[in-house]
C-alpha cells in the first residue's frame, strides 16, 4: 500500500503551484470575535477550522505541512537580565497570521483565573506584585524550562480537554503552534497556550495555598506565595538553613511533588524566602509597604537623561551602550525604563513627572504619555483659591498679571479641562504650590470648597511646606478669622501689578 500524501489525507486536490498558496493572508477576521469563537468551539474537522480562520483549506495545509515549519521561523538570541541568552523563534508570513488569529480566539475564551497574571488583559507584573504587599513572608520560585516543557502532546491534550475538540483538529492546531516539539518563545500563541496548560497547576497549587492560609499568584513561570503569620508553612517552602531570615530557600516536598505531577520542574537556583525586615520583591517590584522600584532603576533613568543632555543623543548612545544606531537604541532604553517607573509608581509620581519634564527640555520628540505627565501635572508656583463669584473681578485679572511677568499660577478656569478629574487636579495644585493665594470674601467663607482649600493651605503652612498671601475683597479686615489674622494680607483695590510685585519678591526669597 502506497504512502498517503498530505493532500490525500485531507481530501485536497494537489495544488497547481506553491505560489498560489503562498499569497499573503488577511490578518484580521471579517466577523466579530464572539461569532468566530462560537464557531471555533463547534468545529468538527479541518474544513471547519479553515472556515473559522477565514483561509482556504489549501493554504492552511500548505502552511502547516507542505511548506515545512523550519522555513517559516526566524531564530535569534536575546540577552537575559540574569546573564546568558534566550533563543527566540518568531514565525513569519502566513504562519504568523494564523497564530495571531488563534491567539485572538484563545484570549477571547480566556477564563482569567484570579491567581494567573501573565498574558491576561487587565493584568500585569504589577497586579501580580500587589497581591503580596505588606506580608511577613514572601516566597519566590521559578519553573524550569517553562515553554520547552509544554510539548506537542500536552498542547494537543489541553485543546481537546478545554474546548472539546476532535483529535484531528487538536492535532492540526498543535502542529501550527509548536516548533521542534514544543511551544516556542516568540510565537503569538505560546503565552495563551502556556496559561491554558497551567490552569490545572494553578488549581492544585491554589488549593494547597488555601489550606495553609497563603496567598498565591503565578506570572508565567514565576510563582509567588506570601504569608502574614509567624511561621511560613514548610509544606510550601522553608529557609535553607535554620535561623535564617533571608536568602536561599528550599521548596517544600508537598509543593514540589505537586508541581512534578503536573508535568513541570522547579528551578532550585531561583528559590528564595524573604522576611519583611528585609527588602521583599515580586516580579521586580518592591512590596514591603507599597509597590515601588529598586533605587538603581531610578538612578539609571537619571543617568541616561544626564548623558543625553550633556553629550547629545548619538554620543550618549555610544558612550553608554557602545552602539551607533542614530540614538534609536538609547531612546528605546530610556523610554522603556521610564515607562516601567510610571507603571509601578504611577504617572502622578513626582519623580516620574520630573523626569518627563527634564526630557521635554531636551527634545519634543517624545511618546505622548511623556508629554501628558510633564504638562498635565506641571508644578505651578502659585495656587489661586477663590469663589466662583470672585472670578471676573479678582481672580482673572490677577492671573493675567502673573502670566505677563512669567509667574506660573494654578487657576482652575485655565488648568482644569473638560474630562479632567477636578479633585486630582486641585489636590496636585495645592500640594505643589510654593505660595497659596486665597481671595477672602464673604462668598468665599460661605462655600465649602474654598474653605476646604483654605484648610489645606493652613495645614501646609504649619508644616512649613508653603506660604500664604491672603487677599481680602469686599471685607475690611480678617479680625473675625483668627487663623488668618496673623498673616500679612493685602486688600484688592484693582491693584494686580502691586500684588504681582509682592508675589515675585516672595518667590525669589524662597
Amino acid at each position: 500500500m502506497g504512502r498517503l500524501s498530505v493532500s490525500a489525507l485531507f481530501r485536497l486536490p494537489r495544488p497547481r503551484n506553491d505560489e498560489d498558496l503562498a499569497l499573503p493572508l488577511r490578518p484580521y477576521f471579517s466577523r466579530t470575535i464572539d461569532k468566530v469563537a462560537a464557531d471555533f468551539l463547534a468545529m468538527k474537522d479541518i474544513d471547519d477550522l479553515a472556515r473559522v480562520l477565514e483561509v482556504p483549506k489549501g493554504n492552511l495545509v500548505y502552511i502547516a505541512y507542505t511548506r515545512g515549519l523550519s522555513a517559516q521561523y526566524k531564530t535569534f538570541e536575546i540577552r537575559k537580565k540574569s546573564g546568558g541568552t534566550r533563543i527566540i523563534h518568531m514565525p513569519k508570513g502566513g504562519l504568523r497570521v494564523l497564530q495571531q488569529k488563534l491567539k485572538k480566539i484563545f484570549d477571547f475564551l480566556d477564563r482569567k483565573p484570579k491567581c494567573s497574571h501573565a498574558y491576561h488583559k487587565g493584568k500585569s507584573f504589577l497586579t501580580n506584585a500587589v497581591e503580596h504587599k505588606k506580608k511577613r513572608f514572601v516566597f519566590n520560585m521559578d519553573l524550569e524550562e517553562f515553554f520547552p516543557s509544554i510539548h506537542f502532546g500536552r498542547v494537543q491534550g489541553v485543546l481537546r480537554a478545554a474546548y472539546k475538540m476532535p483529535p484531528s483538529v487538536a492535532t492540526f492546531i498543535a502542529h501550527l503552534c509548536c516548533y521542534n516539539g514544543s511551544i516556542p518563545q516568540g510565537a503569538p500563541t505560546s503565552p495563551s497556550i502556556s496559561n491554558l496548560v497551567s490552569n490545572n497547576l494553578d488549581k492544585k497549587i491554589l488549593a494547597l495555598a488555601i489550606k495553609h492560609h497563603v496567598s498565591y499568584t503565578r506570572y508565567a513561570d514565576d510563582i509567588t506565595f506570601s504569608y502574614r503569620y509567624r511561621n511560613f508553612p514548610p509544606a510550601i517552602g522553608h529557609f535553607a538553613a535554620t535561623g535564617q531570615l533571608f536568602g536561599p530557600a528550599a521548596v517544600g516536598a508537598t509543593l514540589e511533588q505537586l508541581i512534578k505531577d503536573q508535568g513541570f520542574q522547579v528551578n532550585h537556583k531561583k528559590t528564595r524566602l524573604q522576611y519583611n525586615h528585609y527588602q521583599q520583591s515580586v516580579t521586580g517590584v518592591i512590596v514591603n509597604q507599597f509597590p515601588n522600584v529598586r533605587r538603581r532603576k531610578v538612578l539609571e533613568v537619571r543617568k541616561l537623561i544626564y548623558l543625553w543632555r550633556t553629550f547629545g543623543l548619538e554620543k550618549a548612545e555610544t558612550f553608554r551602550f557602545e552602539k551607533a544606531e542614530g540614538g534609536d537604541y538609547f531612546r528605546a532604553v530610556l523610554f522603556g525604563n521610564l515607562a516601567y517607573l510610571k507603571g509601578v509608581r504611577g504617572e502622578n509620581d513626582k519623580i516620574v513627572r520630573s523626569f518627563c519634564r527634564d526630557i521635554l527640555r531636551i527634545t519634543t520628540k517624545v511618546p505622548n504619555w511623556v508629554r501628558v505627565a510633564a504638562e498635565e501635572f506641571q508644578v505651578k508656583d502659585v495656587f489661586l483659591s477663590h469663589a466662583s463669584e470672585d472670578k471676573v473681578a479678582v481672580a482673572k485679572p490677577l492671573f493675567d498679571a502673573c502670566q505677563a511677568v512669567g509667574i506660573s499660577v494654578f487657576y482652575d478656569a485655565e488648568d482644569i479641562k473638560w474630562g479632567d478629574s477636578v479633585i486630582e487636579k486641585i489636590n496636585h495644585g495645592l500640594g505643589e504650590a510654593k505660595i497659596i493665594v486665597p481671595v477672602i470674601s464673604e462668598t468665599f467663607l460661605e462655600k465649602k470648597w474654598p474653605v476646604r482649600e483654605l484648610n489645606v493651605a493652613l495645614s501646609r503652612f504649619m508644616k512649613d511646606k508653603a506660604r500664604i498671601l491672603p487677599i481680602i475683597y469686599n471685607i475690611d479686615h480678617l479680625d473675625d478669622y483668627p487663623l488668618l489674622s496673623d498673616f500679612h494680607y493685602k486688600k484688592w483695590e484693582d491693584n494686580p501689578a502691586e500684588l504681582v510685585a509682592l508675589l515675585k519678591e516672595r518667590l525669589n526669597s524662597i
